[in-house]
């Protein structure tokens, strides 16, 4: 099995982690997997304190404090300002120390995504590191894969993930499905229960994902999707992993054909006073 890091940020208890906990060890993974934790400027003590209790349960659990991280980025040659304080952007602290792990895989969280305990979360997301396998492939004529339409939403609202452009909503979206030989290096995992959509669509349609009702899909040569860092996995390149980020939505917009936008595999548990901030006033912390 290949070896992965999981990195994740937070400004709270990342209470989440014992769920990874759990389903690691139900699927025999604690050998194979480190969880990359970067603290902020805001991050109390109790991250510290249950990354700790979480090594004493036997999950590899690396949580450098923030002498630690400016330490590291010293050795890289840059200023400990380099990546922002009270921001997200702190994450990309962790993909450089997964970088510099050497491990086969990245997992980039968020840190009210909660693991699914009937699911082996490691195995099915190694498939970044599989070889060529018969995939489908979508492509979209408007240009564009809205694979919120792949989600089993209650209501009847149609809702696009966040990141998709203004502009290419609401016009023709047929598309047109064939099966290729692929190499995934790039899997995007959905979610259920609260759905990663921009603010403004949160407040006003209330989106709730009851489930997965299609097919994981392979981004055709003319296809774009908007990408969050939420649950997005890397194949360890040779070369250094490059994230990009768009400002303040932290997204990158992904052509690849070797990206899968793929079935759920963690829940997502948002308060609307989240959703106000982000409208509000970006997401800075």
């Amino acid at each position: 099995m290949p070896t992965a890091s999981i990195v994740l940020t937070t400004i709270f208890d990342p209470v989440a982690l014992d769920g990874y906990l759990g389903n690691f060890r139900k699927f025999g993974h604690l050998e194979e997997v480190e969880v990359i934790v970067i603290p902020d400027r805001k991050t109390p003590p109790e991250t510290y304190q249950r990354c700790a209790e979480l090594r004493r349960q036997g999950l590899s659990v690396l949580c450098p404090t923030i002498d630690d991280q400016e330490r590291f980025l010293a050795r890289l040659g840059l200023p400990a300002d380099f990546i922002p304080y009270n921001s997200d952007n702190r994450r990309n602290i962790g993909y450089l120390l997964a970088y510099n792990a050497s491990r086969d895989f990245l997992i980039s969280i968020d840190d009210d995504n909660y693991c699914r305990q009937e699911d082996d979360f490691v195995a099915e997301h190694s498939i970044v590191c599989a070889e060529t396998a018969m995939q489908p492939v979508v492509d979209c004529e408007n240009g564009f894969l809205n694979f919120c339409d792949l989600l089993d939403l209650e209501g009847s609202a149609r809702i696009y993930p966040r990141g998709f452009p203004y502009y290419r909503r609401h016009l023709c979206d047929a598309s047109h499905c064939r099966t290729e030989h692929v190499r995934v290096h790039v899997n995007a995992g959905l979610w259920i229960e609260d759905p990663d959509v921009d603010a403004i669509t949160w407040l006003v349609a209330k989106p709730h994902v009851r489930a997965f009702k299609g097919q994981s899909k392979v981004l055709g040569s003319r296809t774009w999707a908007p990408v969050n860092t939420q649950i997005p996995r890397f194949f360890m390149m040779p070369s250094p992993l490059t994230i990009s980020y768009a400002c303040v939505t932290r997204l990158a917009v992904c052509r690849l054909t070797a990206m899968v936008i793929s079935s759920p595999d963690t829940s997502s548990n948002r308060a609307s006073s989240t959703w106000v901030r982000a409208f509000g006033l970006g997401r800075r912390w």
